[in-house]
């Protein structure tokens, strides 16, 4: 039986990675921050601690055959409001857990980087691994960071390890509220008649991709045993938040009021990725349509709505 280790097992990806990693049969242990529908988690060996918590977080990867790493930063603005000592904390302690595997703790390591941000501004046509990497926010570049140490600990230590780039995930679990992507924040105010920020003038494009393709190819990546280190993760379909409203109206039968507001400098105007390499060498495609994405994600908000104060607490 494989044994895993989700660090950040308690977020929006982590708890429906360890979801679906349990039903596949895979002993899981998700270590982080409290989860807040701790409830709906499906492992028993759920530990609590902070990222930098060395000691606790050694216990947690130790004797794990593969290690995804989650943490970061909840949203783009996040990482920007961080003090510059604050923004290094994840990437010194991914350095501690980088020397956890070069002692032999763990075997693989998965990492969860930004296929929205670590590209920057791009000519507009689907983006590739190799394309240049210029981000232009905080965000992107702590992950672009991340990436190069792997790669250093690959070259001098050995480490085995793999990188996806997902795009702008969305689905069950997300929480709107709390800047995790704007798909839930539309379905939220449009389930409450709140009135959402419009950033720009609606015209951004974006790779907007399931939860559930984002699971199963950051599965195939805890298997897969080929060369490439760097995948892209998306849809491979660009869309523009005008259009995402309307899908999102559509799904919920209901019209989402807006308030427009001026754009911000570190959104770049279009993201879509290519995700050949991911469909070549991991055997992956999306498969969840953005209609059926779109009306599971409705369904987890309005129950969560539904459900009263405590579940609302901890999904907004």
């Amino acid at each position: 039986m494989a044994v895993y280790c989700i660090i950040g097992g308690g977020g929006f990806i982590g708890l429906n990675l360890a979801r679906d990693l349990s039903a596949s049969g895979g002993f899981v242990r998700t270590y982080g921050r409290p989860c807040p529908f701790r409830a709906d988690l499906p492992v028993g060996d759920h530990r609590v601690g902070e990222f930098d918590d060395t000691g606790r977080l050694a216990a947690a990867v130790e004797g794990c055959d593969v290690v995804y790493h989650l943490i970061g930063p909840t949203s783009l603005p996040d990482a920007e409001r961080l003090e510059t000592g604050q923004r290094d904390t994840v990437l010194r302690q991914t350095l501690r857990l980088l020397d956890l595997a070069r002692r032999g703790a763990f075997r693989r390591l998965v990492f969860l980087s930004s296929g929205g941000t670590v590209y920057g501004v791009t000519d507009g046509r689907p983006v590739a691994e190799d394309a240049p990497q210029w981000p232009i926010c905080s965000y992107g570049v702590g992950k672009l960071a991340i990436e190069r140490h792997l790669h250093v600990h690959h070259v001098l230590h050995g480490l085995d390890y793999r990188i996806a780039r997902v795009s702008n995930p969305f689905g069950p679990y997300q929480r709107g509220a709390k800047g995790q992507g704007v798909v839930a924040a539309l379905i939220e105010h449009g389930l409450r008649g709140t009135t959402f920020p419009l950033l720009g003038d609606g015209r951004i494009v974006r790779d907007y991709v399931p939860v559930g393709d984002v699971v199963m190819a950051l599965r195939r990546l805890g298997d897969y045993d080929g060369e490439a280190r760097v995948f892209n993760i998306g849809s491979g379909t660009g869309r523009s938040l005008t259009d995402m409203i309307g899908l999102v109206e559509q799904t919920i039968g209901r019209r989402i009021a807006v308030d427009r507001r001026a754009g911000r400098a570190l959104d770049v105007p279009v993201n879509v990725l290519d995700i050949g390499r991911a469909r070549s060498q991991l055997g992956w495609s999306p498969e969840v349509p953005l209609e059926d994405g779109l009306r599971l994600t409705a369904d987890w908000v309005r129950a969560a709505i539904s459900e009263g104060p405590v579940r609302e607490q901890a999904a907004g």
